[in-house]
């Protein structure tokens, strides 16, 4: 019984002395609060990025003159109508090239390999 208890004890006790790590930090001082600040008001949505914006870490962008020309043959398809004054990326991992070609308001975003080979998009 006596070891029954003893262990019961420090279990309960191992338990609470572990340390809470999930738990957010919370700063000393309170944030300061404008005058301005309504309770009422909403919360701005954070900016969504921009297509080019993600890609600006892994690619850099190009002009269309610095394209091979195996990429060059393949856009000249009528699907890509436009793209020599469209946003041309270079991966910096790999050989591969991505283009988004603006048609009005809609952007789409073609990825090629570096003989101009389309790859196409994953499916979501």
């Amino acid at each position: 019984m006596f070891i029954a208890a003893s262990a019961l004890l420090f279990s309960i006790t191992a338990a609470y002395a572990q340390t809470d790590t999930t738990r957010t930090k919370q700063s000393a001082t309170p944030p300061a609060v404008s005058p301005q600040s309504s309770p009422t008001q909403q919360p701005q949505p954070a900016a969504t990025p921009q297509p080019a914006q993600n890609y600006q870490r892994d690619m850099t962008l190009i002009q269309a003159t610095d394209i091979p020309s195996g990429m060059r043959q393949t856009l000249q398809d009528p699907q890509y109508i436009g793209w020599e004054h469209s946003n041309i990326y270079k991966s910096n991992s790999n050989n591969g090239y991505m283009i988004q070609i603006k048609n009005g308001e809609e952007t789409q975003s073609y990825r090629f390999d570096a003989q101009g080979k389309l790859i196409p998009s994953p499916k979501p």
